[in-house]
C-alpha cells in the first residue's frame, strides 16, 4: 500500500506563489494521461519528506482535500532554485495502475572489483541511469549492479539484465529494462596518472593574466 500524503487545491499562481513559498507550502501540479490540470499545495516540509522517503517515480497517493478518492501518483519533475537549490516546485503524473510508465532508474554498484586490487586498476562508470518500463507498483527507485565479476583489466559490464543486477523497492509485475549500455569497465591506473601529469603540464605552460607592480 502506498504512503499518501495531504494536498489541498491551489488558487494561487503565477509570480504570486513566492508567497507561499515564505509561509511554508509548496505549489505543485497533478497531470496525466487524458486528465485535467489540477493545481495543488501540500506543507513543504511533507513535500521534503516524501521527496527524501521516495525520490522520483516511485508510486504514492495524494489525498485531494475535496475529493472522494485519493489519487495514485508519481513525482515526474522537480524545480529548484539555481543558486540556493531550495525546492521550489513538484511535477506529479497520475497514473493508471494497469498502464505501464517508463522512468529513468539510478544504477548503483555494488561490491568490489578484484581488478582493482590485483592489477591496480580503477573502475569507470560511463552510465549512471538505465530506462526502465514497468508497472507503477513496480517501479524500482535504483539498480543494484554488482561489480565482483570484473576480474581483469578492460572488464566490462553492459546489461544490467545479466546476473548481479537487482532493483529495489520494486513489486511484483511486468517490468523490462531498456538495452543501454552501462559501460562499466576497469582501466588501467596508469591511464589517469598520464591523463593529470598531461592536465599539470598543460596548466604550467598557461601564462596567467597579472598585475606589474613598480619598485
Amino acid at each position: 500500500m502506498p504512503d499518501t500524503y495531504p494536498v489541498s487545491p491551489r488558487e494561487t499562481i503565477g509570480k504570486k506563489v513566492k508567497r507561499l513559498r515564505l509561509e511554508g507550502v509548496m505549489p505543485a501540479n497533478i497531470y496525466g494521461r487524458g486528465i485535467e490540470s489540477r493545481a495543488v499545495q501540500m506543507p513543504s516540509r511533507s513535500a521534503l519528506a516524501m521527496l527524501r522517503a521516495h525520490g522520483l517515480n516511485t508510486l504514492v497517493e495524494l489525498d485531494v482535500e475535496g475529493e472522494d478518492a485519493p489519487r495514485p501518483v508519481v513525482v515526474r519533475g522537480t524545480q529548484r532554485h539555481p543558486v540556493t537549490r531550495e525546492l521550489q516546485h513538484i511535477d506529479f503524473y497520475q497514473v493508471d495502475l494497469q498502464r505501464v510508465i517508463q522512468a529513468s532508474v539510478p544504477v548503483h554498484l555494488i561490491g568490489d572489483a578484484p581488478a582493482v586490487a590485483t592489477h591496480h586498476g580503477v573502475v569507470l562508470q560511463g552510465l549512471d541511469s538505465v530506462l526502465v518500463e514497468a508497472l507503477p507498483a513496480s517501479m524500482p527507485t535504483s539498480l543494484e549492479v554488482s561489480i565482483e565479476s570484473l576480474v581483469e583489466l578492460e572488464a566490462t559490464l553492459t546489461d544490467p539484465r545479466r546476473r548481479g543486477s537487482r532493483g529495489r523497492r520494486g513489486g511484483r509485475g511486468r517490468r523490462r529494462l531498456s538495452r543501454r549500455r552501462l559501460g562499466v569497465r576497469v582501466a588501467p591506473s596508469a591511464l589517469f596518472a598520464g591523463l593529470l601529469a598531461g592536465l599539470s603540464a598543460w596548466l604550467d605552460a598557461q601564462t596567467l593574466p597579472g598585475r606589474v607592480h613598480r619598485a
